[in-house]
């Protein structure tokens, strides 16, 4: 497995730990009275999810600019 491709792999767990965790904490949060208003609230956490989906598509563009300089094998 090349360092891209490794790199690439990384990013895809850390997407998917990110996608699980802002799941549970929205899952926990809607269980509680006290938090920010809806609109702030609710941006936040789809934020996060578009963020986890896009680490978990690959983050094609973050990958190329972490290995923009290696030569094409």
């Amino acid at each position: 497995m090349k360092s891209k491709e490794s790199f690439a792999l990384v990013i895809r767990i850390i997407g998917i730990l990110g996608l699980v965790s802002v799941i549970h904490h929205l899952v926990e949060d809607l269980t509680k009275e006290d938090h920010q208003q809806p609109a702030v609230y609710f941006a936040k956490k789809i934020a996060y999810l578009l963020v986890g989906f896009y680490f978990v598509w690959g983050a094609p563009h973050l990958v190329k600019f972490a290995y923009s300089g290696e030569p094409k094998a």
